[in-house]
């Protein structure tokens, strides 16, 4: 009979920086994977089926799990169930593959998040147009050719707001967003759970 059980986590990645810990960074598109020990206190088998269930992952990723025995029975949150009585040889791998682009991926209670950081060039540059008159003027008297620059360079400047333009840092770029994910393990009356860490770059 199983008095106890006890649930662990470390990790793996691929397309993620950490290794043997509970916190992994990713890209967007990139899969970080986490191992998880799932075993009872009394013997090698649960007599009550077992319940898994992975919140906080960011919105749109896909999770899935590790062995085969596990059942998907929901996607929201993502939950796995293991029929009574199955040995759990080896243990559950969670992999959390993130969306490709992450624009509109925000963790819970964050407002604005990515988006916000890769609308706020735009923002400046529409700032800039009740002043376009005077610019106009000023380029007639610097010549045509500086006027068509400056507003070439506020057009340059709004666009890499809007595509990111690669940078993972500073004021074009995007802020890393780092999300707690929540791991419960169920059977029957006991219950425990974990968290580990992902971060989007």
């Amino acid at each position: 009979m199983v008095l106890d059980f006890r649930l662990s986590v470390g990790s793996s990645s691929s397309g993620g920086s950490s290794t043997g810990s509970p916190s992994q960074t990713a890209t967007p598109g990139g899969t970080a994977t986490y191992s998880l020990a799932i075993a009872p206190t009394n013997g090698t088998t649960f007599p009550l089926p077992v319940t898994l269930t992975v919140s906080g992952v960011p919105a749109e990723s896909t999770v899935s799990i590790t062995p085969a025995a596990w059942t998907l029975t929901s996607s929201n949150p993502w939950t796995w169930t293991l029929p009574a009585n199955t040995p759990l040889t080896s243990n559950v791998q969670v992999s959390i593959q993130l969306p490709q682009s992450m624009a509109l991926a925000q963790p819970p209670g964050v407002a604005g998040g990515k988006l916000a950081a890769r609308l706020a060039p735009f923002s400046l540059a529409l700032l800039q147009i009740p002043f376009a008159g005077r610019m106009r003027k000023a380029g007639k008297r610097l010549g045509r050719v500086l006027s068509v620059m400056l507003l070439l360079a506020v057009g340059l400047a709004a666009s890499a707001g809007l595509s990111g333009c690669g940078f993972s840092s500073g004021y074009f770029g995007q802020a890393p967003v780092t999300y707690t994910i929540q791991v419960t393990v169920t059977s029957g009356a006991l219950s425990h759970s974990t968290s580990f860490t992902l971060t989007d770059e």
